[in-house]
């Protein structure tokens, strides 16, 4: 089975915004929110037997 795993600490995710934004735990908590409902577009787009392409801006 495919896996899209995140693993990632509030310290980590502060640190890497620091280089261009300020964040609080609100931000985390819609970035988290955001990454976890990827897993499932991923897995259901496997299942599916469909590639999936994406940019980040």
């Amino acid at each position: 089975m495919l896996g899209v795993h995140f693993a990632i600490t509030r310290e980590q995710e502060r640190a890497l915004l620091a280089a261009d934004e300020a964040g609080d735990d609100t931000d985390f908590e819609y970035t988290w929110a955001n990454f976890v409902d990827l897993r499932d577009f991923f897995q259901r787009a496997a299942t599916a037997g469909r590639s999936v392409l994406f940019t980040a801006t």
